[in-house]
């Protein structure tokens, strides 16, 4: 899950063509290890750690095992991954040891998983809000909402990560600013965060929460206490009628025509 130098190299010259500059932070074997990236437009400093998920090793292993004609539902619950939390903790310690006070840090998570088995940019997402799915009743009609926040979220536990960047291979990239981030109102006002919402690729929880198409869980409440956490959400959304609380899953078919 270690990011390569190919993949430090591909991030920065990708900012580089949008009028970056961007500064390579060396590696100096037998310190701390450092953040990947300084990048800089308008006054305004992002360091960036590159991570990335290449092989779902899971997967793999199913399709491993499987005979000939074979099917096999795997299913995971995206909001729990020790991986990608370890991911997060390790980009969270190394910015840390880069970045000044008034740099904002970023984490730029690459997922470089075939598209047809890979996850990981999912489990990125359900990882740092803590996603959880809340089935409502909404005027007679029934609702699948994503909850931010409903289980222990990585954003809550580091909060010194003020952004993250996710890319998918071959699907374009999408950036989640940390609510939670001490510089949190810094983010909108950066060009890097400029340049994912002029895109329409960055996700505003809030924005999602006003427009009625997500839930935020923004209590101190024991994130396993389903009756407490449905209790919360009728409280804050009396308009709507919540059921109960499901876990964000991810359900996939895996099946193998014929063995090379």
């Amino acid at each position: 899950m270690l990011v390569q130098d190919n993949d430090r190299e591909d991030v920065a010259r990708f900012l580089e063509s949008h009028y970056f500059s961007v500064e390579r932070i060396p590696e100096n074997k037998g310190q701390e290890r450092k953040a990947d990236l300084r990048v800089s437009k308008d006054g305004n400093v992002t360091v960036i750690e590159v991570k990335t998920k290449k092989e779902n090793t899971t997967a793999v292993k199913v399709i491993t095992n499987l005979s000939v004609k074979e099917v096999k539902i795997h299913s995971s619950r995206v909001h729990r991954s020790k991986g990608i939390y370890d991911i997060v903790k390790d980009a969270a310690e190394q910015l840390a040891v880069t970045a000044k006070n008034e740099e904002l840090r970023c984490l730029w998570f690459r997922d470089n998983e075939e598209p047809s088995l890979g996850d990981a940019h999912k489990k990125m997402i359900g990882v740092l809000l803590g996603i959880r799915t809340a089935i409502v009743d909404r005027n007679g009609e029934s609702l699948a909402l994503d909850c931010y926040f409903a289980s222990n979220a990585a954003f809550q536990q580091f909060p010194s990560i003020d952004t993250v960047v996710i890319e998918r291979m071959g699907q374009g990239g999408m950036m989640i600013p940390n609510p939670l981030s001490s510089r949190a109102g810094m983010v909108p006002l950066s060009p890097l965060a400029k340049f994912f919402e002029e895109r329409r690729a960055l996700l505003d929880i809030y924005r999602m929460e006003k427009e009625g198409r997500a839930y935020i869980l923004d209590s101190d409440i024991d994130r396993n206490d389903q009756d407490a956490l449905v209790a919360r959400l009728k409280a804050k959304y009396p308009n709507d009628k919540v059921a109960f609380i499901l876990d964000f899953k991810k359900t996939t078919a895996i099946g193998l025509e014929s063995r090379k």
